[in-house]
């Protein structure tokens, strides 16, 4: 299985871990194509160890956000439940 083959599956999979394409014989073709199906970033091969390190760092932040993100929804689901099972809180709800 290819680079981008990994790719189709991971996202098949919902998988919520960022994914960073590193190849040394893609085109720009192929960097466009992996980041319009997901992929997080796209570093081409001589690997530059300053870009790795930022895009890792930024993959982490942009990780940590959304985490951050589906929790406070949940939040504010949750808190915006109504209690009750009487008739006015019942007509409320509807």
């Amino acid at each position: 299985m290819d680079g981008t083959e990994f790719l189709d599956k991971a996202i098949e999979m919902n998988v919520d871990t960022p994914i960073i394409m590193i190849s040394g014989h893609g085109t720009i073709e192929t960097a466009v194509e992996a980041i319009k199906k997901g992929a997080y970033d796209f570093i081409p091969k001589p690997l530059d160890l300053n870009r790795i390190l930022i895009t890792l760092r930024n993959a982490l932040d942009r990780t940590s956000l959304v985490k951050e993100t589906k929790s406070l929804k949940r939040k504010i689901n949750k808190n915006n439940e109504m209690i009750g099972i009487r008739g006015p809180s019942r007509r409320l709800k509807k």
